[in-house]
């Protein structure tokens, strides 16, 4: 490995010990020990408490949501695919086509400067926190200009 490989590769290694983590949360741990991925063995526990009431599909939805946009996107994709995962998972993950958490307001507002270059306050004089709607790559907010125009954000 080249030594300018490293910090990439220690990105990656984080992400992956997120992504176990949290399929292991959802007890989904089953299923990655069947991945026969050798750092996966041996090193998960049982999922207790409220989240081991959920189906196996719950579960999996549930997990998705947790690690972002792009597993989101994975989900409502094989939500119309029944054929490959079976109707009840598909079933299951077809509430990742319009029930997905939005985003926390601070994190929605330093977006939205950044992308502005510039306060929240000099662009709108009023800004909703709470959004109009929310899917898995965007949402959209309600703001008042300061001329009195509504738009959406």
């Amino acid at each position: 490995m080249k030594i300018t490989a490293i910090p990439q590769f220690a990105r990656n290694l984080n992400r992956m010990r997120e992504i176990i983590a949290i399929l292991s949360k959802y007890g989904l741990v089953d299923w990655i020990s069947r991945l026969n991925i050798r750092i996966a063995k041996g090193i998960f526990r049982s999922t207790e408490g409220r989240l081991a009431d959920l189906s196996a599909e719950a579960r999996i939805r549930l997990s998705l949501t947790e690690l972002g946009t792009t597993f989101i996107k994975f989900g409502q994709v094989l939500s119309t695919r029944a054929d490959l995962v079976g109707l009840p998972l598909a079933n299951e993950l077809a509430k990742l086509q319009s029930n997905v958490p939005s985003d926390p307001p601070e994190v929605v507002r330093a977006i939205i400067q950044k992308e502005l270059g510039r306060p929240i306050s000099e662009v709108f004089r009023t800004f909703d926190d709470v959004p109009l709607a929310s899917a898995s790559i965007a949402q959209v907010h309600a703001a008042t200009l300061h001329d009195g125009r509504k738009v959406v954000v």
